[in-house]
């Protein structure tokens, strides 16, 4: 492709009227090529005068011809001197862009364009050509990288306002399933903002498009420290930087070059991306987001804060300035997003399951707002540390954990009063001063001792819920004494005599399940019909006839380049499952009830995998 190749769309010849200045002094037109419109952006290379050795130069002819005189003057030349000279040179605004620069983007190109997907727009070519403009301004540049992006998605623009609420969380789970995509493929988009999102009608419904990949990182060269210099400045240029981010390029921009050597560039994650999503939802309900308060991302002396300055104000007590009509799922969410700490932050798949179901209930406690429905708001509050108390996916109820989140009961509003978790603001209804009722222990008819997790005593006497398979139903005692739950420690670790070639491996509790009369209940919150056959596969027992073969699902990084080795004695490990919150690392689940987190280089020493 040649710059010669583009018709403006707009009909100009004037190329005063045919471009116009975008972020970082680009030069953007609206083209047309063989038929199809394209975005076609100029980055500008630096001209002479940005060049650190021409500064140089510039400053050694002027403190030679300065007077000796002037002593303040030649001390503020010599000290401007020393700081150029001490400047990273790998950081230093070249002439022009170098073939490695280029090839680094087309290999970007190629890697995005694989994943085939309509709506992740990468750029159509990068190439570089001399060119010199004459019109209201003059440009004269060496050498130009071009970027065309495909636009011919929509003929009208389409708002995000005007959608509907199902509609909007379509759009943005949309945004998080092509964000996923690319994660996959090692690849940050760095840059996400509303501007370089597009909305499009698909069939029935909308989905967001993922443009502009100006800023567009891959991990592995990073990683590797094999990044050009030239995407270096275009990263430089993203928006909306996580703290870890910005604490990267303060140090590259502005620290000795032993401390960015030692900066361990594996903090530098797809979360990234996730908190730049945050801010990009927040921008779609409610507008620009930099001059906004919704992030301590400035000191007093407004400079950006670097991760441990940021989660320190988070620490201290900050909360997101978000607006009071903001919808409770949008706060937790965007509060999760823009977790300090990225390893805490969700999954681009996590967020996208958050809008697709419209459902907060898997967002962690400490990121939601006040918990209470509508409804509930003007007569009650809490009187419990905000944390203790989530909705329940069935309004109007809620679920409370008395232990962090370990373990958490449902209740209806009124058993929040009861048990003094919530109180009534208009003086109304009460307790009367009674004090709590206990419910999470058996009827003094009933049998005494520490009652299953899955079973709560019900207000009426003698009478219990269970929770079976997430439903909870009504039973006596004598139900649960036929169900299996009322059990002493021996009948709970009992196997029927079909499955005495099994061993069980984990600590929670299995039952039998007497009611069928085969098959088992697995109890913690919910009690959990497991047939026989799915023991093994749950990692809850293991065949002692049978030597299980070790299962680890990689991760996309990884399974192009390890495989599960076939000798690894795996008699003491039940299950490996991937740490959803690293996305990078794996968690080893053993036979004796505890779990341990390795990396991929200590999964390889310890002799569970393979390279290929």
């Amino acid at each position: 492709m040649k710059l010669a190749d583009f018709t403006p769309l707009n009909g100009e010849t004037d190329n005063s009227k045919i471009w116009k200045t975008g972020a970082q002094s680009n030069l953007i037109a609206q083209m047309s090529y063989g038929g199809k419109p394209y975005q076609v952006k100029i980055h500008a290379a630096k001209p002479k005068w940005y060049n650190t050795d021409y500064k140089i130069s510039k400053l050694e002819q002027q403190i030679s011809a300065c007077d000796p005189a002037d002593l303040v003057k030649l001390e503020q030349l010599n000290n401007e001197l020393d700081s150029l000279r001490r400047a990273k040179p790998k950081y230093d605004k070249k002439d022009s862009v170098s073939d490695a620069f280029l090839d680094y983007k087309q290999r970007l190109i190629r890697t995005v364009s694989s994943i085939g997907d309509a709506n992740i727009v990468p750029p159509a070519d990068y190439w570089k050509e001399p060119i010199e403009f004459k019109g209201s301004e003059t440009f004269s540049i060496d050498a130009t990288p071009w970027v065309i992006t495909d636009v011919g998605h929509s003929d009208k623009p389409l708002l995000f306002k005007d959608l509907s609420e199902r509609q909007q969380y379509d759009v943005i789970a949309s945004l998080a399933e092509e964000l996923d995509k690319l994660h996959r493929k090692g690849i940050l988009h760095c840059d996400l903002k509303v501007g370089n999102t597009l909305i499009v009608r698909q069939g029935s419904g909308f989905k967001g498009v993922l443009i502009d990949f100006d800023c567009a990182l891959i991990l592995n060269d990073l990683y590797n420290q094999t990044l050009p210099y030239d995407a270096w400045l275009n990263i430089i240029g993203g928006t909306f930087f996580a703290p870890e981010m910005q604490e990267m390029f303060s140090i590259a921009s502005e620290g000795e070059p032993e401390d960015f050597e030692a900066f361990d560039f594996r903090r530098i994650t797809d979360k990234v991306d996730i908190f730049a999503l945050g801010v990009t939802i927040y921008e779609y309900y409610y507008g620009e987001a930099s001059g906004s308060n919704i992030l301590p991302m400035l000191s007093e002396a407004g400079e950006r804060l670097d991760q441990a300055a940021y989660g320190a104000a988070v620490a201290a007590g900050y909360k997101t300035d978000f607006p009071d009509s903001m919808p409770d799922l949008l706060y937790a969410a965007i509060n999760w997003m823009m977790e300090a700490d990225p390893a805490q932050r969700p999954t681009a798949m996590q967020v996208c399951e958050i809008f697709r179901n419209a459902d907060a209930s898997s967002i962690p406690a400490k990121y939601q707002r006040n918990p209470l429905w509508e409804e509930h708001r003007e007569a009650y509050e809490l009187t419990l540390p905000e944390g203790y108390l989530i909705r329940h996916a069935r309004k109007p109820y809620y679920q409370f954990s008395k232990n962090g989140g370990s373990t958490w009961f449902t209740r209806s509003i009124k058993e929040l009063e009861t048990e003094h978790i919530v109180k009534r603001t208009d003086g109304a209804g009460g307790s009367g001063g009674e004090g709590p009722v206990v419910i999470s222990t058996y009827w003094e008819s009933d049998a005494t001792g520490e009652m299953p997790k899955c079973v709560r005593r019900a207000s009426t006497e003698g009478k219990y819920y269970v929770k079976v398979d997430g439903l909870e139903k009504l039973a006596t005692y004598s139900d649960l004494c036929t169900m299996g739950v009322v059990c002493t420690e021996a009948e709970c670790a009992t196997l029927w005599p079909r499955d005495s070639h099994l061993h069980l491996t984990t600590s929670n509790k299995i039952i039998r399940d007497l009611t069928r009369g085969v098959g088992y209940y697995r109890y913690g919150m919910f009690m959990t019909v497991v047939a026989s056959k799915e023991l093994v596969g749950r990692g809850i027992a293991t065949d002692n006839a049978v030597k299980t073969p070790l299962s680890i699902r990689f991760w996309a990084r990884d399974e192009e380049q390890y495989e599960v080795n076939p000798d690894a004695d795996t008699s003491a490990i039940s299950s490996v499952t991937r740490h959803v919150f690293s996305g990078t690392n794996y968690t080893f689940n053993f036979t004796d009830g505890h779990s341990e987190t390795f990396t991929t280089e200590q999964m390889l020493n310890k002799g569970y995998i393979r390279r290929k």
